[in-house]
């Protein structure tokens, strides 16, 4: 409301459950998209609505891409009966939002491997990351997803300049999203003890410690 009504734009988002270290503006100026429209609370309620309804259209087509349309079907009705999911649509909340960009992301690295597409790649990290941003819980699959991907362009047999490519392309987007963060610490130079400290207190964090962080709170897939 604030960006749209007064013009005020933010530099640093929520903080995390990664310390105190801040988080990308990404997810304020996400949800500020539908209220361009319409300044309105119940435009963001329909806004989160729609997302939900698309979770919905990604399972089938995730399920159907993958195994086949009677599969697709079943996992879709499966999904929307679930309480958690039909929970979901009734209010805006980071992870819930978070959701669906996910499942475009994985939707479209199996694209990329059925059709050695790319450009479908490149989109699926893309709104990965972007999934990530709006929810550090995405984070804990990194290593998975980037797993996902080497296997599937070395089945592809895919020459080493595409992996210098991916790997560009991974850091880039990464830094672009976090750019308004990285211009709030430059701008505050006070803050860069805090981040610090905040990063050692970090990596001092016990396995048991982080999972909770990182899932506290986050209805996961």
């Amino acid at each position: 409301h604030h960006i749209v009504a007064y013009q005020e734009f933010p530099l640093v988002g929520f903080e995390g459950g990664l310390g105190g270290v801040g988080n990308s503006p990404a997810y304020a100026y996400f949800l500020t998209l539908p209220l361009l429209l319409k300044d309105n609370i119940l435009t963001l309620g329909l806004f989160n609505v729609l997302l939900q309804m698309c979770v919905l259209v990604l399972v089938y087509l995730l399920g159907r891409t993958m195994f086949g349309r009677w599969t697709g079907l079943v996992a879709a009705v499966l999904f929307a009966l679930n309480e958690n999911i039909v929970h979901q649509s009734k209010f805006v909340w980071q992870p819930h939002i978070m959701q669906p960009i996910l499942l475009l992301s994985f939707f479209l690295l199996y694209l990329s491997y059925k059709h050695k597409n790319y450009r479908a790649l490149v989109s699926s990290i893309a709104f990965f990351l972007l999934a990530a941003t709006l929810h550090q819980s995405v984070f804990a699959i990194v290593p998975a997803y980037l797993f996902a991907i080497i296997l599937s362009m070395r089945t592809k047999g895919a020459p080493p300049r595409h992996y210098v490519g991916i790997a560009a392309c991974f850091l880039g987007i990464f830094a672009l999203l976090h750019a308004p963060l990285a211009l709030y610490f430059f701008k505050n130079h006070q803050k860069v003890t805090s981040l610090s400290a905040a990063v050692e207190s970090f990596f001092d964090l016990s396995g048991t410690q982080l999972m909770s962080r990182f899932f506290s709170r986050t209805q996961l897939l």
